[in-house]
């Protein structure tokens, strides 16, 4: 029967493949590993990974460098830039289970051999995760794989998700706080001549600004 062998000939049983491997047909003399992508629990057939989970295959370590391909099938375009550093336990190793994709990655599609990361833009702060989150306006993720959104600073205001910066409040504009979506338009009598800034700057004695989101001050005549 599948997923049983006799490893010579006049056996008088036959043996049950150990989980990670599975015959390749009946009447096999020996069971073969699981391929990439794969697992097999004790005396089953090899099956792919869930989503959520990868196995890139055979390991020789017990840590591995992962997703070093440029896509492995994911939907996503230029996705794999190279896993973190990972402990893989025993049963992965032996290909009885899949590993989970760590934080920051995603795996979306069934048999991955590898976890894609996440876009600048989006986060992932769980593990066994089929998709990625998107930041949220007023946040940011600068890099791939990221675990965490971070907040735009002061003097700085994002209105968009999926962003992987922040953009610089503009002369005539000014953010004390961080994490804000906007900038606010300096009043009547102060200016911002910079860009980044956080308070907009008082009119000196003897000029003045009548105009909201000014750069300069007029001299009184």
């Amino acid at each position: 029967p599948l997923q049983k062998y006799a490893s010579h000939s006049g056996s008088s049983i036959c043996h049950t493949c150990s989980g990670g491997t599975e015959t390749p047909a009946q009447n096999s003399t020996t069971c073969q590993a699981c391929g990439a992508g794969q697992y097999a629990p004790f005396g089953e057939a090899c099956r792919k990974c869930e989503p959520g989970r990868f196995r890139e295959g055979e390991y020789k370590d017990t840590t591995l460098f992962g997703g070093n391909s440029t896509n492995n099938g994911m939907n996503r375009s230029n996705a794999g830039t190279g896993m973190a550093l990972l402990t893989i336990s025993p049963a992965v190793r032996e290909g009885t289970i899949c590993a989970l994709c760590p934080s920051g990655y995603f795996a979306d599609i069934t048999g991955a051999a590898a976890c894609a990361p996440c876009f600048p833009g989006e986060m992932q702060p769980s593990s066994g995760q089929t998709s990625c989150e998107v930041c949220a306006n007023s946040t940011f993720s600068p890099k791939p794989a990221s675990k965490a959104c971070e907040e735009c600073p002061a003097g700085f205001f994002q209105d968009r998700t999926a962003q992987a910066g922040c953009l610089s409040c503009v002369p005539g504009r000014a953010q004390v706080e961080k994490r804000k979506s906007y900038c606010d338009v300096c009043p009547e009598g102060y200016f911002q001549d910079a860009t980044q800034k956080t308070v907009c700057k008082r009119c000196a004695l003897g000029r003045f600004q009548a105009a909201e989101g000014s750069v300069s001050c007029i001299d009184c005549h």
